[in-house]
């Protein structure tokens, strides 16, 4: 996992438990020197021994306010969606992001922009302006 990918609160594996990112440390050359979890430090050297990325699934979308539509909705089926946020599983790993371009005429967009992890799903929230905390 990339230190850089990281933003304060986001949700992390830390040795084996979820954590929050508590603060990133950044040296005068711009590189992330420290990553604070909880009062645990992580140096980044080491980053891969210690922190992992929380995979995204169809469990944690549902127990936060995800709702999935069948292949029978009317409207956006087979995707979990919430707050005009739409999210398709892939076959493999992963949810596509999908754009929603016109309610009316049903017309979206299956963006190239794919979330593994729950840490991505925080990133695309904030980016939508959409405050929620996620829980697991």
């Amino acid at each position: 996992m990339n230190a850089s990918a990281l933003m304060v609160d986001d949700w992390v594996l830390f040795s084996g438990e979820p954590k929050r990112v508590r603060s990133i440390a950044v040296s005068d050359d711009n590189r992330v020197e420290r990553i604070y979890v909880f009062g645990n430090t992580c140096q980044v050297s080491t980053i891969n021994d210690y922190i992992q990325p929380i995979p995204l699934t169809t469990e944690i979308l549902e127990k936060n306010g995800f709702k999935y539509n069948d292949e029978n909705a009317r409207y956006y089926p087979n995707c979990w969606q919430k707050n005009g946020i739409l999210l398709r599983k892939r076959t493999f790993n992963g949810f596509f992001y999908m754009v929603t371009v016109d309610y009316n005429n049903q017309d979206t967009n299956c963006t190239p922009i794919i979330i593994n992890y729950v840490h991505e799903l925080q990133h695309l929230l904030k980016l939508c302006r959409i405050e929620q905390q996620i829980e697991l």
